[in-house]
């Protein structure tokens, strides 16, 4: 006789900060959110709902997780060399995989966006400039697609708290 499937079971706080690396209170914030799975019992929830709200409402920790479970490429990013130098359009173009609820005009990530998340750090430094002295010499600044890369699948920490604050600077300097 073959083994039954058993669903899986609820899980509390704890254990879905866990999966997603993630603090529990982040957990506890959206739990609060009206779009969260509700709970199949007090305090916890089915880990199926909570991986398809994941999938859409927090991209990055989902594919951390889903990296961890031994998926190569969850987000579906573009297989391109690791070497390969994006600009500032590009590396935006490619954080769209991270708003997948957006409208398909406004994912992508501006190049002013990318710049300022830059000098306040929320990205790593670029990898070359102009006149940085490696060979081949560049003309515009860029990020290798490895550092990208690795930018999307560390999102996972990226709060909205955060975005909102690199949104307001922004706004201020226009």
């Amino acid at each position: 006789m073959p083994e039954q499937e058993h669903a899986p079971l609820p899980m509390p706080v704890r254990a879905i900060a866990a999966r997603y690396d993630v603090a529990e209170q982040a957990v506890r914030r959206w739990v609060k959110d009206e779009t969260f799975p509700e709970a199949v019992k007090k305090g916890r929830w089915d880990p199926i709902l909570v991986d398809r709200w994941m999938r859409l409402n927090n991209p990055g920790a989902w594919a951390y997780a889903q990296l961890r479970d031994g998926s190569k490429n969850p987000l579906g990013l573009p297989e391109l060399p690791e070497k390969e130098l994006l600009d500032a359009r590009r590396f935006g173009e490619m954080m769209a995989y991270l708003r997948p609820t957006l409208p398909e005009g406004e994912r992508a990530l501006p190049p002013t966006t990318i710049r300022t998340y830059e000098a306040r750090a929320f990205i790593p430094a670029a990898d070359r400039r102009p006149e940085d002295g490696l060979e081949p010499a560049v003309d515009f600044v860029g990020w290798y697609w490895s550092t990208v890369r690795e930018r999307i699948y560390a999102s996972r920490h990226l709060s909205a708290t955060r975005v909102a604050v690199a949104a307001a600077a922004e706004g201020e300097e226009s």
